[in-house]
């Protein structure tokens, strides 16, 4: 049994984009209160995934719905 020769990647544009929103993020507490903000996450995605929704849309209503559960998630 031989080992898989390991190969270099290209580099992939959309991966790549996270790396400057990875260096300017924080680590949130674990809080208990931040379980119940996949809540609307979990409402809108099936809506975005099917169609019924604009991904605009869906995300829009999740980040509402967040921000009354949590009010100070944002700052």
């Amino acid at each position: 049994m031989t080992t898989p020769t390991p190969t270099r990647s290209r580099p992939t544009p959309g991966i790549a984009g996270y790396q400057t929103v990875l260096s300017a993020a924080q680590p949130r507490p674990a809080l208990p209160e931040y379980s119940s903000l996949w809540g609307p996450m979990d409402d809108e995605l099936p809506q975005i995934a099917s169609g019924k929704e604009s991904l605009d849309k869906g995300l829009g209503d999740a980040e509402t719905a967040i921000a009354k559960l949590v009010p100070d998630f944002s700052k």
